[in-house]
């Protein structure tokens, strides 16, 4: 027979615009077993995605653009990294359906792009 805990927290975290998507990453970061370096480079890609949204309101054509290969070597540069450990990241990201190949190109897992608000579930089974 196994007993449930049942207790209700909540927990409200403010941050400002210039944090904004490193600290909604990080709340994912040991659920999706993301690196420094990932989270790094899904803040470029999210915030180059974000600026896209404000002009264009098909998500596919903002994805196509996001990863397109200038998009990629900005992001490369701007963080300083060579060719091979970008495209170690970019695979590992795939690995983990962070990154996901579509009809149109790739796009950025929903999980990934910073809602307003968000909700974890915690169970704990006692046996």
């Amino acid at each position: 027979m196994t007993n449930t805990i049942n207790q209700h927290k909540s927990l409200t975290i403010k941050v400002n615009n210039d944090t904004y998507i490193k600290s909604y990453l990080l709340l994912w970061r040991g659920y999706l077993e993301l690196t420094n370096s990932d989270i790094d480079v899904l803040i470029e890609f999210i915030t180059i995605f974000n600026q896209l949204k404000l002009t264009n309101s098909n998500e596919d054509l903002c994805f196509i653009e996001v990863f397109n290969r200038d998009n990629r070597k900005f992001v490369m540069t701007k963080l300083n990294m060579s060719e091979y450990s970008f495209n170690n990241i970019f695979m590992r990201l795939k690995k983990k359906v962070i990154i996901q190949k579509t009809k149109y190109g790739y796009r950025l897992n929903s999980k990934v792009l910073p809602v307003d608000s968000i909700t974890f579930n915690f169970k704990q089974e006692i046996v």
